[in-house]
C-alpha cells in the first residue's frame, strides 16, 4: 500500500489517546458516604483490578477508529499491473502488395494508418507526404508502437518530438522509381531532368532531348489602381524568378472571360470578392508580407515597401509559394531513408509498468463501520 499524502500518517500517534483515557479512568476513586464503622469487624481483604473482555474490545475499536481516520487522510492507493497497449501504425505509401499483406495479418482493433489524424486501418486514407512526428503524438497513451514504414526522409518534417515509449521501427523495402519530372528549354537547349530514387539515394540526371518545351506555369493577374505599386513589385519579382529558374512563369492579365485551370495561379489585388480558391495570392492588409493562410492560398500585404521587399526577399518567398505544388510532387519520389540512430534519438524506453488505484473509498467505509461499532459498544457498557 502507498499513500498520496503520507504526512498524515504522523497522526497515528493519536492512538495513544484512548489507551491513556482508559487507564486513567481505572485509577479514578469515588468517595461514598457511609455510617459508623465501630461495630464492623476488621477482616483481611484483597483488592484486584481486571478488565472485562467488552472493555478490551471497545478499546481496540477506538484504536482502530483513530488509525483508520489517519490512513483515510493519507490518501491510500495500491499499485497494480497496468495493461500493456500496443498500436501498429502502417505507412499508406507502402507498395499495394505490402499493404494488402499487413491488413490481413494485423488486428484491426489495434492497427491504424500512419497519418496526422488517428484513423483505423479499415478506413480509407489519403496518400502523400506524412509528418511522422505529428502522427505519433496521437498515440502517446500507448505503451508501445510498431511502425511499418519506408522511413523516408520526407515523412519526418518539422521539429522532432519525444515519441511514445518502446517504438519499434520496421523498415519495408521500396521499389526504385524512375521518372522524367521536367522538360525544359533554356537558352536554346532542350533538356530533360530525370529523377531516380530508392531507399538509399535520390539523384537527378539530365540529358539532351531532340524536342521539348519549357514547363510553363500560368499566372493570372488582376489589379486595380489602389494596388498599382504592389502589382509592379510582384511583376518585377516574377521577372527576377524567370531569370534563374528553369520553370517559366507566364503572367496573363485577368478579365471576366479568363479561363483559369486547376494548375494556374491567380494573383488578385483588389477589394472585389474572388471565387477562385485553389491557387490564390490575394490582397490582405493583416498579412505580414506573404503569409500562407491555407493550402496554396496566400495573403500579401498591399502596403509593403521597398524596404520590406529587400529585407524579407519577396522574390524568394514568391518563388517558394509558386513552386510548392511541383516540390510536393518531387517529395513523393524522395525515398531516402532516415538513419536509424536519428529515429532512436527521438524515442525513449521508459514506460509505466504499474498503474495506481485509489482505495480511499474502502478506507472511508472501514472508518464508518468502526465508528458505528464503537457507538454500539459504548451504549452496551453504559447500560451494564
Amino acid at each position: 500500500m502507498n499513500f498520496g499524502t503520507p504526512t498524515y500518517l504522523y497522526a497515528l500517534a493519536a492512538i495513544a489517546i484512548p489507551i491513556v483515557i482508559h487507564l486513567w479512568s481505572k485509577n479514578t476513586k469515588t468517595k461514598v458516604p457511609f455510617g459508623s464503622l465501630k461495630f464492623l469487624k476488621e477482616t483481611e481483604t484483597k483488592t484486584t483490578k481486571h478488565l472485562f473482555p467488552s472493555e478490551l474490545l471497545l478499546l481496540a475499536v477506538r484504536i482502530l477508529l483513530i488509525g483508520s481516520l489517519a490512513v483515510l487522510f493519507a490518501a491510500p492507493f495500491i499499485k497494480k499491473q497496468a495493461e500493456s497497449k500496443t498500436a501498429h501504425l502502417v505507412d499508406p505509401n507502402l507498395e499495394l502488395e505490402t499493404l494488402s499483406k499487413l491488413q490481413k495479418e494485423l488486428n484491426p482493433e489495434e492497427s491504424f494508418w500512419l497519418s496526422p489524424i488517428k484513423t483505423p486501418i479499415e478506413s480509407p486514407v489519403s496518400f502523400g507526404n506524412i509528418d511522422t512526428w505529428s502522427a505519433l503524438k496521437n498515440f502517446s497513451d500507448y505503451d508501445s508502437v510498431v511502425i511499418y514504414s519506408t522511413q523516408s526522409m520526407t515523412s519526418f518534417q518539422g521539429e522532432m518530438t519525444t515519441l511514445t515509449s518502446k517504438v519499434n521501427w520496421i523498415q519495408l523495402p521500396t521499389e526504385t522509381k524512375n521518372k522524367i519530372i521536367q522538360q525544359i528549354s533554356k537558352e536554346g537547349r532542350n533538356t530533360a531532368i530525370r529523377m531516380i530514387s530508392n531507399s538509399e539515394a535520390l539523384r537527378f540526371e539530365t540529358e539532351e532531348i531532340a524536342s521539348g518545351a519549357p514547363q510553363v506555369v500560368k499566372i493570372h493577374l488582376h489589379s486595380d489602381e489602389k494596388h498599382e505599386n504592389l502589382s509592379n513589385y510582384l511583376l518585377k519579382s516574377i521577372t527576377a524568378i524567370n531569370q534563374l529558374n528553369p520553370v517559366n512563369f507566364e503572367v496573363i492579365e485577368w478579365n471576366n472571360d479568363s479561363q483559369i485551370s486547376a494548375e494556374d495561379w491567380l494573383i488578385w489585388l483588389s477589394n472585389e470578392p474572388v471565387t477562385f480558391r485553389k491557387r490564390l495570392i490575394h490582397s490582405d492588409s493583416s498579412a505580414a508580407l506573404l503569409d500562407q493562410q491555407s493550402e496554396l492560398i496566400y495573403g500579401i500585404n498591399p502596403d509593403i515597401t521597398i524596404e520590406n521587399i529587400l529585407q524579407r526577399n519577396l522574390p524568394l518567398l514568391l518563388e517558394t509559394a509558386l513552386l510548392k505544388p511541383l516540390n510536393d510532387q518531387l517529395d513523393i519520389y524522395d525515398q531516402r531513408v532516415t538513419p536509424e540512430v536519428y529515429l532512436k534519438s527521438g524515442s525513449h524506453n521508459s514506460t509505466a509498468t504499474f498503474a495506481n488505484q485509489s482505495i480511499i473509498n474502502c478506507a472511508l467505509l472501514l472508518f464508518l463501520i468502526l465508528l458505528l461499532t464503537e457507538r454500539l459498544l459504548s451504549q452496551i457498557l453504559v447500560k451494564k
